[in-house]
């Protein structure tokens, strides 16, 4: 997946987050970038998650996972160290691309989404019980429930990319990692095999790789870039249960890849302070971000 992501990076680094797509576009654009947002490093994340690639805060401690290539371990992270506090493998699991971690009140979903060549027919969610992951101490291992889904033909398109899962009211949504919009989609959180359901399309002009939510504000947070230009986030107001993108986004900058390496993950805190992740890039190490909030 790395040397996938540093072609592409390579080859697109000449577009701006103001690049137009010739088809196949959305026909609402999204406001250009209003701000500038500077990421604080918190702390150096421990080598074992070096390709951090989700990110959840639950029981007191930040959690995190590897991507493709890298073993199906959930990591516990201590949120004053940064260092690894616990490993505890997912049985029932294969890490094929693990790209994003979501909860909600019970469960802790691992989603296995990533598919760069775009030739994984059919993706899978692991389900994890919350109090299972509270009924280990130290290093262990924890049952999963599989949730199986494909996705239905979007402009003739029927395998995607994705990156970033969200748990709201209910439903799993699920955003793709296109060059220059994300696909929204849901999908029930129940273990078994089903098909996915559009719901949208968002003109990001950047690819989408975490979101997360924040239920007190009813605020949509995703993460990405473009290229070796700006990291970028995005801020959506949830004013539908479904269709999040009614009212326009807010779009900010954060820095090239040589400031904050390449984000993947997002999440809020129990304080509802915002924290980024990135994988270790070139010179940048893996690390925790923190960015002020409310913007």
């Amino acid at each position: 997946m790395r040397i996938f992501l540093s072609l592409l990076l390579i080859f697109f680094s000449g577009f701006s987050t103001n690049c137009k797509k010739s088809t196949q576009a959305p026909k609402a654009d999204p406001p250009a970038p209003v701000s500038v947002l500077k990421p604080v490093s918190v702390k150096m994340l421990d080598a074992k998650v070096n390709e951090t690639s989700g990110l959840i805060y639950f029981d007191n401690s930040f959690w995190t996972i590897n991507d493709s290539g890298n073993a199906n371990i959930l990591y516990r992270i201590d949120a004053k160290s940064g260092s690894v506090s616990a490993e505890i493998k997912i049985k029932n699991s294969v890490n094929t691309d693990w790209e994003e971690l979501t909860q909600d009140q019970d469960y802790l979903y691992v989603a296995d989404i990533g598919d760069n060549s775009l030739k994984r027919e059919e993706k899978q969610i692991y389900r994890v019980r919350k109090s299972a992951l509270l009924s280990i101490s130290g290093n262990g291992e924890v049952d999963s429930e599989v949730i199986r889904f494909s996705y239905p033909a979007v402009d003739g398109k029927v395998n995607f990319d994705a990156e970033a899962l969200i748990a709201y009211k209910g439903e799993l949504h699920l955003f793709t990692k296109d060059l220059f919009e994300t696909n929204h989609f849901t999908i029930s959180p129940q273990p078994g095999t089903s098909t996915a359901k559009f719901v949208e399309k968002y003109k990001s002009d950047g690819m989408v790789t975490g979101a997360a939510v924040n239920i007190t504000d009813n605020k949509l947070i995703m993460v990405g870039y473009m290229g070796f230009g700006d990291r970028l986030l995005w801020e959506s107001k949830l004013t539908d249960d479904t269709r999040f993108f009614n009212s326009p986004a807010k779009s900010f900058t954060m820095g090239s890849v040589t400031e904050t390496g390449q984000v993947e993950a997002v999440c809020f805190n129990a304080e509802n302070k915002l924290y980024l992740t990135n994988e270790s890039f070139g010179a940048v190490s893996q690390q925790l971000w923190n960015v002020t909030y409310p913007f």
